[in-house]
């Protein structure tokens, strides 16, 4: 296995794009441990796996590329909506100094709590529910970074909210067939239209629909994919 972990790292690294810090993280993460047994021989691979309830964890490199794109340090809160298996999570916390994740299925949401309790993460606060809706995020404000792990249509203004001025927020947003990393910044200015240079578009990705109003799934007069 740890042949396997220094061969998933090392081709990591020749795909470039990923710093020392955010290598070292995923270096001290046994990543086997995120997910069911049957998968060991896949786990240091880049396809995605089966983590229950009809999900599926997301491919490593696109999911460490998103996770990059935060600038994360010592001192960073971080919003996380779709914990999964817990593994980003698990790679965020090593990362940042406190992790606030939200998960919509209460199976997925106990499973990861376990796991990333028993790998010693101490600085994460677990959550069920829709992590878009207004009422589910009262309370949920002065973020330094928010990540959506789940294929937006639209901005998702709610989570966008929960950021402090100058906060960063990362989420694929696009079509059903492809997406691309969206990164947002919380620029403050009474210019309405300098809101148009506050989102930036980077590489290609393919997720999944969030539920709710941003994505594609729940939507009856746009992308109806259920």
């Amino acid at each position: 296995m740890l042949k396997k972990k220094v061969k998933f790292i090392n081709e990591l690294k020749k795909s470039g794009g990923f710093d020392k810090k955010l290598m070292h993280a995923v270096n001290g993460i046994e990543r086997e441990n995120f997910f069911d047994p049957l998968f060991i021989d896949s786990v240091y691979s880049f396809e995605p796996l089966f983590i229950g309830c009809g999900e599926t964890g997301d491919d490593p490199a696109t999911l460490l590329r998103m996770i990059r794109f935060m600038g994360l340090n010592k001192k960073s809160r971080v919003l996380e909506i779709g914990t999964g298996s817990g593994y980003s999570t698990a790679v965020i916390a090593s990362l940042a100094h406190e992790v606030m994740t939200i998960e919509l299925h209460d199976e997925l949401a106990r499973k990861a709590k376990s796991t990333l309790s028993r790998e010693g993460f101490r600085n994460i606060k677990h959550f069920t529910g829709d992590g878009t809706l207004y009422e589910n995020l009262d309370g949920f404000e002065d973020f330094d970074a928010a990540i959506i792990f789940a294929g937006c249509i639209t901005r998702p203004l709610n989570v966008l909210d929960t950021l402090r001025a100058d906060g960063l927020a990362v989420f694929p947003m696009g079509h059903p067939a492809q997406q691309q990393i969206a990164v947002f910044r919380n620029i403050q200015s009474p210019v309405p239209e300098h809101a148009l240079e506050c989102i930036k578009f980077h590489e290609l990705c393919l997720y999944p629909s969030i539920r709710g109003a941003y994505g594609w799934e729940d939507q009856v007069d746009g992308y109806f994919i259920d």
